[in-house]
């Protein structure tokens, strides 16, 4: 299989790295980032090349969209109509319509040929979650009753002059950000939330012209299961906590490896006084530099094609997180 990426930041490299592991072929790359794409092009064997010249090429499989919110749109919908499977950063959009006009164009696209579209949605993917999510859909947890968690780093110096930070590219801020994960994360577990509300103020890092939160406030409720969240750019340490509470058990995720931490899952039981039950440690060893996630994540993506359906966490998980989103703004 030959691969191309759109958008060579940070999430590009990692994609790259990912179709090096899972044995596909990169052979372009399209990105304002012209030193990643240099170094992408060196380690991977890759050719520099805008990207309306190659999504045509018949013999190119998959093509991985990854770059600002802005353009996210635009080159999905290209490459589904060019026939090849897409795998799209999230949010996939800046707002609901973007996201929309993509669900479209898969439509229109699978009405030719099967063609796969996945979000990426990569937390789905870390040990710590895949496994809670294994213990609780066991009924190891018992019924589940309410999620909380934080999410979030410290930003750096000038970041309200970057794209995540200016409306017209980003579409939104933190909640839009790394609020997508936790809201995708909570629709696995608890299922679609039935109401939702928030407070989205911005605390450090205003664009004066195109303003946008540095911090997210919120929570949602699916019938009597409900989830209370926060999401910042403001908490001057990368951090991540979750935790699934059901009537037998508690599951506590920390950490999701390099600058989050250790990544490690504990479940303590009803009635243990506290005690630990079980307790995981991810990865293996003492290397907290891995994140095998995106890997994990194209091995499951890559299985989905060959057997020609749609995968989980995909493009309408997407569009349902993106209106949660959006309902949250409109509060």
């Amino acid at each position: 299989m030959k691969a191309a990426i759109i958008g060579a930041g940070k999430m590009g490299e990692k994609k790259a790295e990912a179709c090096k592991a899972c044995g596909i072929d990169v052979v372009y790359v399209d990105s304002i980032n012209k030193d990643m794409v240099d170094k992408i092009c060196k380690d991977h064997g890759a050719t520099s090349k805008p990207w309306r010249e190659f999504i045509q090429e018949p013999d190119l499989n998959l093509i991985f969209v990854c770059t600002s919110h802005d353009a996210l749109k635009e080159a999905t919908v290209a490459a589904l109509n060019a026939g090849k499977h897409v795998c799209v950063e999230k949010p996939a959009g800046r707002n609901s319509a973007e996201v929309q006009e993509i669900v479209t164009a898969h439509e229109n696209a699978l009405q030719k040929k099967y063609v796969g579209l996945k979000v990426s949605l990569n937390h789905r993917f870390h040990p710590a979650i895949w496994k809670a999510k294994e213990i609780a859909d066991k009924g190891e947890l018992g019924e589940l009753l309410f999620m909380t968690g934080e999410y979030g780093h410290g930003g750096r110096d000038g970041m309200e002059t970057e794209w995540r930070c200016i409306k017209s590219q980003g579409g939104g801020g933190e909640l839009l950000d790394q609020g997508s994960h936790i809201i995708d994360l909570y629709q696995w577990f608890m299922g679609h939330p039935d109401s939702v509300n928030g407070y989205a103020p911005t605390y450090a890092y205003r664009n004066e012209k195109e303003p946008v939160e540095d911090n997210c406030f919120f929570r949602m409720r699916t019938g009597k299961k409900c989830g209370h969240f926060h999401v910042s750019w403001t908490m001057w340490k990368n951090d991540f906590r979750l935790k699934i509470v059901g009537e037998k058990g508690l599951a506590v995720i920390n950490g999701l490896g390099r600058h989050y931490g250790k990544e490690t899952l504990t479940i303590y039981k009803r009635g243990a006084m506290g005690k630990a039950s079980e307790s995981y440690k991810y990865p293996p060893g003492d290397d907290p530099e891995r994140d095998e996630s995106f890997i994990d994540e194209l091995k499951y993506f890559l299985e989905c094609i060959e057997e020609e359906k749609q995968p989980d966490g995909g493009i309408k998980e997407a569009l349902e997180s993106m209106k949660i989103v959006e309902d949250i703004y409109s509060k």
